[in-house]
């Protein structure tokens, strides 16, 4: 999990770069057309060096935000995998709570995707997601259902 955490963090890093990079190339490219738009005589040309410039300066406050969210995380690695472990290790006290928003955490930390429902046959078995899966892998024997008769021995 470290190593998926360091490989992230260092791809947040270069996407960081790449946008300061972009950023600069949109300046350049800016300066050029105010240039241009300066030396324009026809109201035409400055009309669509205008355009142009516009479209310029949003492509670049998109960046900037983006640039500014890239990469930061919420909390440092060891208290995120702490939150997540603790929450592997027992699902059904999140589950517990009276918050709805627990509950709906709960069952997209479980479950893939949506709940299969079968028109004549209601809702379907639905996948899980990753650890759990991992996680069902360690259990050890496949579980089985009690047989029909039960574990007592029969009553006369």
């Amino acid at each position: 999990f470290k190593s998926v955490w360091d490989t992230r963090t260092n791809q947040a890093e270069q996407t960081k770069q790449a946008l300061a990079k972009e950023i600069k190339t949109i300046e350049r490219k800016l300066e050029g057309l105010l240039d241009r738009l300066v030396e324009a005589e026809s109201n035409i040309v400055a009309k669509a060096f205008e355009n142009r410039v516009a479209k310029l300066e949003e492509e670049k406050l998109i960046l900037e935000e983006k640039l500014a969210t890239c990469g930061k995380t919420r909390a440092p690695f060891a208290e995120m995998f702490e939150l997540a472990s603790s929450f592997l290790k027992n699902p059904y006290s999140l589950w517990c709570s009276e918050r709805l928003e627990d509950k709906n955490a709960v069952l997209k930390l479980v479950f893939g995707g949506k709940i299969p429902y079968a028109k004549n046959e209601g809702f379907r078995t639905p996948k899980t997601t990753l650890p759990f899966r991992v996680l069902g892998q360690f259990s050890g024997a496949e579980s089985l259902m009690v047989p029909r008769r039960g574990l007592e021995p029969p009553r006369p």
